[in-house]
């Protein structure tokens, strides 16, 4: 006759049984955020900006069949793991006859997974096993609802710093444990940071010390011998760390070259931008100061000095401890910011941000641990009505505190003319630009929209290959046939204006409009009477390209005597190799080196160059590359002059 009581959850390892038995909590949490933010949901959402690149990225889980990387870096790799991507497809498998739109898909992903953390995070934090069951669950009602105010729309955010604040807080509750060597939570501790680390580059730095800090107080705490249940505990983290950086190791062997190398390349090319301790310290009271300013600071040096002074003796250390965990993180925060390869101040920014958020939520469970503590463990009565009274009115805070997403209708109409011009004028594919660096958001969405509409579309724009996959960059093409722009440059032309955007035809030479570039003369960067494609604006002194391929269209009048040399006025950014060609034929490679300026000379055949008729000058760039800054271009040569003769 079998044991029933083997498969009981009591039998199982003590942590793993009791996140079990958080299952019905973890159920009702979710069922709560429902309630205050379900109906965003069926919204329809047209996704833009980081939310579009990451589904199209997650496209490649529906075509490959597999995905081993993470959310795009502006740096040219991505983040280590894909585990939030998995999650958002499962979802999708399991939720599209029931939330209509990828959207609502993806935010119910973020949904359910904040309430697991918070529910360990809540769990964990009121662990005290001398208190009633009941007096336990009515402090983590209350933290449950007090930081689900506090975090409103955060906790259905798909954008990454903010999805990583409720799996950081869990993380930082399994520190004290470990530290009271209750190694039963590692393998928990090691899963919550290997999620971290899937979801950012610089998450090993802000877990794993910490875990191993947290480890040796835990040998100091009783020092003998580690017992075999330990063992065992230790033994199952070192696995789940296994099988979190699989995905890691497969990149490694299948592609070439593969993620953790660009990584590493990254941070070998060292830090860069102007990092004082002013600029440090300016940043980080930038980031601290919203969205409640110094309400941060007061509410958490309220909790702090509660930490310190009220709470219960056993409380008290593993809220001391928590808190001790998130300074030492600010701290490093702080000195990885001032010497960090390549600091993105908008992202990095954000990480920052979530640190108050988390002493903050620190302090919410020290008070209400010092306003419910009993020395008997028992709940008084007065308490209850205060909770019962207190649940509602944090419910209807809660249902009433929210901001409607923007649903970025004008993709659905840019899409739908696009799809009508690609039929109309039969294109294999269609080849998008955009005018503008600020239109990438709404770029990527469109590129999401038609590539869910089954029309076949790519970006030319090379130096953006950090947003989309290879699959949606275009090489080798450098004339668009559909070019975004913004609404307030749309002239006569334009194929159509909605909202802030509209759709132009891309870039066309015409020599009736520039007129006829003049021979022999010193044509500046800024000429008008040539269309530069490929380029960016110019600066002062010069124009730099920006991607591996650039273009000079030109005209000249008849009838004029051409000797049939090009000279170029340019600087370089470090030593590149320039190809040029010019109406299609090569005329041959030269080396630039040069920070200040050097002139480079090629010879070609007078009769290539078209008289009346337009000619094209072009650039191939292999060697072009990102600066070490957040600039997302790839230069080569920033362009002084050019002379025709």
């Amino acid at each position: 006759m079998t044991d029933d009581s083997k498969l009981k959850p009591a039998n199982i390892p003590s942590a793993l049984g009791q996140l079990l038995n958080l299952a019905p909590f973890c159920l009702s949490i979710t069922l709560l955020i429902l309630y205050a933010r379900g109906h965003l949901l069926a919204e329809i959402v047209y996704p833009v900006g980081d939310e579009a690149a990451d589904m199209l990225h997650a496209n490649q889980l529906d075509q490959q069949g597999y995905l081993l990387t993470g959310q795009y870096s502006l740096f040219s790799f991505h983040h280590p793991g894909p585990f939030f991507f998995y999650i958002a497809n499962l979802c999708e498998n399991l939720l599209s006859h029931i939330i209509p739109t990828r959207h609502g898909q993806w935010v119910f992903s973020i949904l359910f997974l904040n309430a697991v953390f918070l529910s360990i995070a809540a769990h964990l934090s009121f662990h005290d096993t001398s208190e009633s069951p009941v007096l336990k669950t009515l402090k983590r009602i209350v933290f449950v609802l007090l930081a689900l105010v506090i975090l409103g729309n955060y906790t259905i955010s798909v954008w990454p710093p903010y999805k990583l604040i409720l799996p950081y807080l869990a993380f930082l509750a399994t520190l004290p444990l470990i530290a009271r060597r209750e190694f039963k939570y590692i393998p928990l501790s090691i899963t919550l940071a290997c999620i971290l680390i899937h979801g950012r580059v610089d998450q090993p730095l802000f877990t794993l010390p910490f875990i191993f800090l947290a480890y040796i107080l835990g040998r100091k705490t009783q020092k003998k011998p580690l017992e075999r249940t330990e063992k065992r505990s230790i033994f199952c983290g070192l696995v789940i760390a296994l099988l979190f950086s699989a995905p890691i190791w497969i990149d490694l062997i299948l592609n070439t070259p593969s993620n953790l190398s660009k990584i590493s390349n990254t941070i070998l090319r060292g830090p860069s931008g102007n990092n004082s301790w002013s600029n440090v310290f300016a940043f980080l009271v930038h980031y601290w100061r919203s969205p409640f300013g110094l309400f941060y600071y007061l509410f958490a040096g309220i909790g702090v000095t509660v930490i310190l002074i009220f709470t219960s003796h056993r409380n008290k250390i593993i809220f001391r401890q928590m808190v001790i965990a998130a300074f030492l993180i600010t701290i490093l925060a702080v000195l990885y910011f001032k010497g960090a390869p390549l600091p993105l101040k908008q992202y990095m920014g954000t990480f920052y941000f979530s640190i108050p958020l988390l002493l903050i939520l620190i302090s919410i469970c020290s008070i209400i641990d010092f306003i419910f503590y009993r020395k008997d463990g028992c709940l008084p009565s007065p308490l209850v009505v205060i909770g019962i009274l207190l649940v509602p009115t944090i419910l209807w805070g809660l249902r009433a505190s929210h901001h409607l997403p923007a649903k970025n209708l004008e993709i659905g109409e840019l899409s739908n003319a696009i799809i009508s011009q690609a039929q109309t004028e039969d294109w294999n594919e269609v080849t998008l630009d955009y005018a503008d660096h600020d239109l990438w958001a709404i770029t990527a969405g469109i590129l999401l929209e038609l590539h869910r509409r089954n029309t076949k579309a790519v970006v030319i724009q090379s130096h953006m290959d950090f947003l989309f996959t290879s699959l949606a960059v275009k090489e080798g093409t450098i004339t668009p046939n559909i070019r975004i722009i913004k609404a307030e440059n749309c002239d006569e032309n334009c194929l159509l204006k909605t909202g802030n955007y509209a759709l132009d035809r891309g870039p066309v030479f015409k020599p009736s409009d520039k007129g006829f570039l003049p021979i022999g003369g010193r044509n500046r960067f800024d000429t008008d009477k040539a269309l530069f494609i490929g380029w960016a604006e110019g600066e002062t002194e010069h124009r730099w390209n920006t991607n591996k391929l650039a273009e000079i269209q030109f005209a000249v009048e008849k009838k004029i005597s051409v000797k049939g040399q090009l000279t170029l006025e340019l600087i370089s950014h470090g030593e590149q190799k320039v190809f040029v060609s010019l109406n299609g034929l090569p005329l041959g490679m030269k080396i630039a080196n040069s920070k200040k300026g050097q002139i480079l000379t090629f010879a070609f055949d007078p009769s290539l160059l078209k008289t009346e008729d337009v000619n094209t000058l072009r650039f191939d760039l292999p060697l072009a590359r990102r600066p070490l800054n957040t600039d997302s271009r790839r230069l080569s040569i920033g362009l002084k002059s050019f002379i025709i003769e």
